[in-house]
């Protein structure tokens, strides 16, 4: 899959391999927080801290490297779907605003579906299953934002005819919030940090094997892939054509 040859302004936006994410993207554009709340479109932060309420965090590449380990190409664009954008005003002033990589640029509010132009899919992701995959922030320590990017999945699979078990899903939430408050008051407890990252990565296989199911049942086949999932739900919005992460290109 070649890989696309970033211009002067050219942005990235990652989004991890959250369907969910992914479709909403492609139909309502990449949202703010105040912006998706005006719309009416259900928004989860993957983390705090990275987009304010305002403004959407992206990355400017070709001011940045696959191989700095403090950019945003190098920690995320790797490590998820990414939308390519073109012809977008965006915010990059130091003096006005926190930015948390040197490759961080902000755009307030919007980036509408008509300024992307291709989705990066990783190489090295888009064989495996969904089940083996990140469908949560796994390294958030929310509640809210577990909760919410759960939620907007088990919702989204709804609209597919696919409903999960949610007893099962009520148990993992109350283990996740107990696990939570144990750890608020025993911050150093090295034992409860474990459970903490051992209940989210059930949470998460209990989600992706839900995804996975989903995916299976609609594209009638077993072993639906990330590229699968990719082009079903691109097909059947702006079909954008797909590039690989690549080293930094330019044109």
């Amino acid at each position: 899959m070649e890989a696309y040859r970033y211009g002067e302004n050219t942005l990235l936006h990652s989004i991890g391999f959250n369907p969910y994410k992914l479709e909403s993207i492609l139909r309502n554009g990449i949202l703010s927080k105040r912006k998706a709340d005006e719309l009416g479109v259900h928004l989860t932060k993957n983390y705090f801290g990275y987009n304010f309420d305002d403004k959407i965090s992206m990355t400017r590449p070709i001011y940045s490297n696959v191989e700095d380990p403090t950019s945003i190409l190098y920690t995320w664009v790797p490590k998820s779907i990414s939308f390519i954008v073109e012809n977008q005003d965006f915010l990059y002033d130091k003096s006005d605003a926190y930015y948390n990589h040197a490759d961080e640029v902000f755009v307030e509010d919007i980036v509408p579906p008509s300024n992307f132009v291709g989705l990066i899919v990783p190489e090295k992701y888009q064989d495996y299953e969904i089940r083996d995959l990140p469908m949560i922030p796994i390294r958030s320590t929310s509640y809210h934002n577990i909760k919410g990017a759960c939620d907007e999945l088990i919702n989204y699979l709804g609209t597919m005819n696919h409903e999960v078990d949610k007893e099962e899903y009520k148990e993992l939430l109350r283990e996740l919030h107990l696990t939570i408050t144990e750890l608020n008051i025993d911050r150093e407890n090295q034992e409860l940090k474990d459970d903490f990252l051992d209940i989210k990565m059930a949470i998460n296989e209990f989600i992706a094997s839900e995804v996975q199911i989903a995916f299976d049942t609609i594209l009638n086949k077993e072993g639906t892939t990330l590229i699968d999932m990719v082009e079903f739900i691109n097909d059947k919005t702006l079909a954008l054509p797909f590039y690989g992460v690549g080293r930094t290109l330019t044109k």
